[in-house]
Order: structure tokens, then sequence, then C-alpha cells
């Protein structure tokens, strides 16, 4: 991909660059650099041919990485050349070395059949060994004489390896179930402890799935004729049934479907705050579209339940296309007395510690930018935001949500954080019981702490149990200054735009692509605030609500909270 987006696709072809064209905010940039070429030539040289000279120790060592089809391959550089060519079952290597002295050559290639017939380096029969931990394919290791020029020949003979084939996913709690005739299991690594209880015999493996979803990889160790190796066995491991959807939802409505991704058909009843309906999904199959209507649904989060049998799964639904049909009974958390600055301040304080020693993973004492944009810095203005709040102190969003925060020029807001100029976290009591609660959050961010939890904030019951918001960027939380530009290529959100208030009008946005094709610019003038929301148990007595800071650098506040009785 890297050659075909610089060398072809590129405005400077035959190029090496830094940045790609698909960088929506700084396109083709820093060419030339010796970043990418020195990058670049690492992937061709010491990737794609393998080549690792040890000039100290008097060796080569080089390690073929092109794929398994290729029959021809051929690099030159001024240090050496070297060619590949297969007919049928006859692999041929010519390797000349134009370095200063002569050295010993160590050739590692990997095998696709059992057997070997016969290796002749320099026309002369050679011994092989067999690589202990090779991955993917059992590997040889050939081993030289110091010389300049070798042309090594590989006859290889037997059958192709056999390898376990898995599915792309499996269910939590399925069997992994696996057989092969013509290899046997020698031992297994399981890393990742996705084996529960299992049983691996000798051309076979039984096993019940556990662990952490997502792409998930066991290790097993496979034994053919002259051949032994580790074979990766990779999988996506996954929920037995998910909520499928998309982020932009329509008015007053929420329309999803449910997929199974269980080996059997399954009797579902779906449920949305009161809304009830039964279903069949076939095996690792998707349901049929359902809707929900605007009576059983709340602004923002709606959780969906799934009951199959005794096991219940739930998942969010974002939709701020939606208003209450009828009276809601909202209540403000009272947090006066503890907002601790105003959200103007943000970077006009001086962040000094903690910091890191290191030029390139500190930031600049303001708390933005970086150590190439070490001026960076941003205004935010609330004006719009005070104003909107006036004398009664309190503001409503589209969704007629109210928020209580000071209209006067008192602070209006909690900051949390890892620097030593806010605590790390705060608690504040609750009390009854409530269907849901809202957030008006502001913060700072930083590339450093992409796509990882940058904060919680935690609602606890008084049984012990509790509900968690991770603040994730850039899925749902977006910095104080500016709107994430997303168009699918080089950068990616994986969350549902928040609802954003703009500090300096007061007005409300759930579309702000206009901010950059305006102003040609990421920020938004005077920043924004974002509304973040949580369903509750509205069985549950509640205890207390939790905001804390994970990760260092950025500054996450709390501007008003509102419970939905």
């Amino acid at each position: 991909s890297m050659f075909l987006d610089f060398m072809f696709l590129g405005s400077s072809p035959a190029n090496f660059g830094q940045l790609s064209f698909y960088d929506a905010f700084r396109g083709e940039l820093y060419r030339d650099f010796a970043d990418g070429i020195g990058m670049a030539s690492r992937v061709l040289v010491e990737g794609l041919f393998g080549v690792t000279p040890d000039l100290i120790n008097n060796s080569l060592t080089i390690r073929p990485g092109w794929p398994s089809e290729w029959s021809f391959s051929k690099l030159e550089t001024p240090d050496l050349k070297i060619q590949f060519k297969r007919e049928e079952q006859k692999d041929m290597y010519t390797i000349d070395s134009h370095f200063p002295k002569p050295l010993s050559l160590k050739l590692l290639v990997k095998s696709q059949l059992d057997a070997v017939h016969s290796i002749r380096i320099n026309g002369k029969e050679s011994e092989w060994k067999l690589s202990e931990n090779s991955i993917g394919f059992p590997e040889l290791e050939i081993d030289t004489p110091e010389g300049s020029s070798f042309e090594i020949v590989i006859i290889w003979t037997g059958t192709p390896l056999k390898k376990f084939s898995v599915r792309t996913f499996y269910a939590l709690g399925e069997t992994l179930n696996l057989e092969m005739n013509e290899a046997r299991i020698r031992d297994f690594f399981d890393p990742q402890h996705l084996f529960k209880t299992f049983n691996v015999g000798g051309h076979s493996i039984r096993t019940e799935l556990q662990g952490e979803l997502g792409e998930r990889t066991v290790f097993v160790k496979l034994a053919q004729r002259q051949m032994s190796w580790w074979q990766p066995l990779s999988f996506e491991l996954r929920k037995p049934f998910e909520i499928i959807y998309s982020g932009e939802q329509p008015q007053n409505e929420l329309l999803f479907s449910v997929r199974n991704n269980t080996e059997t058909v399954r009797d579902c009843e779906v449920s949305v705050n009161g809304f009830l309906k039964k279903i069949k999904i076939p095996a690792r199959s998707v349901s049929s579209g359902i809707k929900v209507k605007r009576e059983f649904l709340a602004p923002g989060s709606n959780r969906v339940k799934i009951q199959a049998g005794l096991a219940v799964y739930t998942e969010n639904i974002l939709n701020w296309n939606i208003t209450p049909m009828n009276p809601v009974n909202y209540e403000s958390v009272d947090l006066a007395g503890r907002l601790n600055d105003r959200i103007t301040n943000i970077f006009r304080e001086q962040y000094l510690s903690p910091r890191s020693p290191f030029p390139t993973l500190a930031i600049p004492v303001q708390g933005i930018g970086d150590w190439c944009s070490f001026r960076e810095t941003a205004v935010v203005d609330d004006s719009g935001l005070r104003s909107l709040a006036g004398n009664s102190n309190t503001i409503s969003s589209p969704q007629l949500i109210p928020f209580v925060t000071p209209g006067s020029e008192v602070p209006n807001i909690l900051f949390t954080s890892k620097w030593d100029n806010y605590p790390e976290s705060f608690g504040l009591k609750l009390s009854g019981k409530a269907s849901h609660i809202y957030f008006l959050m502001a913060g700072s961010g930083h590339h450093m702490q992409s796509r990882m939890t940058n904060g919680v904030v935690k609602v606890e019951y008084l049984d012990g149990t509790m509900e968690i918001l991770p603040l994730v960027s850039p899925d749902n939380w977006w910095p104080v200054e500016q709107d994430f530009y997303e168009d699918g290529y080089a950068f990616r959100v994986d969350g549902v735009r928040p609802l954003r208030l703009y500090l300096k009008t007061g007005e409300w946005h759930l579309d702000s692509d206009d901010v950059w094709s305006k102003n040609k610019t990421r920020k938004i003038d005077g920043g924004a605030a974002s509304v973040l929301d949580l369903p509750l148990n509205p069985a549950k007595e509640l205890l207390q609500l939790t905001l804390e800071t994970r990760t260092n650098d950025v500054v996450i506040g709390l501007m008003a909270a509102t419970l939905q009785r």
C-alpha cells in the first residue's frame, strides 16, 4: 500500500513521503525526509527480502519475506544482489555480496512441502536444520562457509503442509472443534487465555472459548514428516449476539438488527424501555430490521436488551434526534461548591508536573500542541453559554434536557486531571432512583492519548453495582477546541458524533462539517462542550457519581449533570 500510495498515486512519483495525500488535514508533507525514506528502505530490504548484515561478526542473514506464491524475485543494491527463481519443486537462490570482506551466509527459507530431497551450495551437497520457533510455516536454516558468491539449490519433496482451518469468527462460549489427519499436534501456546476447558489430542482440538472480545490468536505446534512449526489460529471472538445499527438514526425512532454469532438457531426476546418483540434468528445470521417508536425512547442512548434463554445481552444505541413524547421529570445534580475553574482558563494554565523529561513526549506547558507546535493555543470563549443561561442559570438542549450552569462570571466547570493543577477524580453523592443521566462536559485531548480511555464517569448503586461510561478518544471524547474530521481514510471515528454546544454562540450542533469547509480548519471558534449520557437501572437506588481522569496530559471537566427521574 505504501508503494502504491507514494510511488504511483502521489503528486511526486517515485518518491517516498512521510504523510499520505489521504491525510485530509495535512496532505502530502515532509517529502524526502529521512523518516519516510529510512522506513521504506527497511520495509523493502530488511522486510520483503530479509537482508540483515552483521559485518562485525562476518555474517550475513537473509530471510525472504515475499509471498509464497512468488516464483521469481530480484533485488540489487550497491551492497548485494539477490535473485530467486522457482521451477516446480526446485528453488534456486543466487546471492552476490559486494561487502568489503567475505561473509558466512545464513539463509532461512519457508517450506511449502513436508520434506527436503536435497540442498546444494555452489554445487556441493549441504546439510540443513529446522528452526525451532518458526511461525506459520516450517523454516529451514542453511549455513555456508565465508564467501562472496553463493548459488543455493533446494529440491523439495513430499506433500503440501496441512494446517488447521478456522472460521473468521466464533462466539464467546462456543466450542472450537478442529480435526486434521496428516499433521500431529505437539504443543500449544495460549497467551490470551482463550481455551477454557480443552482437550488437545494427537490430531484434534476441542475447547470452549473464553476471554476478551476482538481479534485473538492461539499458537499450535504441528509436525508433519520432516517439518515442525507453530501454526497461529487467528479469529475474531465476538459476543453471542450483537446489535447492528447505523450511526445516523432517523428522527424519533430506533432502527437496528440483531446478529446471531452462534452455531444454532436462537429464539430471542428484544426489549427497549418497555418495547418488546420476539424473534427467531438462524445460526450466524442477522435478523430483519427492528423499529422502535418514539413512545419508548429517550434522547441519547437507549439500552437494547436481548434475552436468549437464561442469557442476557445489552448494548446502547445513540440517537440525539429524539424529543420525548410526554413530559419528563428532570432533576439537576447539585454541583454547587464543586466547580473549580472557568472553562475559558483551560489553555491559560501552566501544566508543569508530572511531565515527561523527553521533548517528544512532553506537551507544551499550556496543555495543547506538541514538541513541534510549542506555541499552539486555542481561545475558549463561553460568552454565548453564559448569555443563554442568563439569570435562570439554566440552558436547555434541543431535546428539552435542562442543564444548570451559571450565567454570571463565576467558575462553571469541575476539572479533573493527572496534572497537579486539578484533582485526579471526584465523587458526588446521589440518592433516589433514575432511568437516565445526562452530562455537559468539556476538556482537552491529545493525539498521544488517542484510541484509549482518557477517563470514566461512574454511577454507583446502593447494592454495589455500577454503570460506567468510558471516555474514549476519539469515539466519544472530543477536545473542547475542535471537531474531528472524518473521511474514512487516514482517520476514523468508531463512535457516533456527540451533541455539541458551541460556547461562543450558544448554538447546538449535531453536524459540524461546516466548521471544516467554512474556516478551513478543524477548530471551532470559541470551542464547544459535548453532551454525553448513560442509561440507568430505574429499579435501583443511586449512591454516587464519580468522574476520573485516567491518561496523562488531558483535562476532563464536568459542567452540569441532569437526572431523568
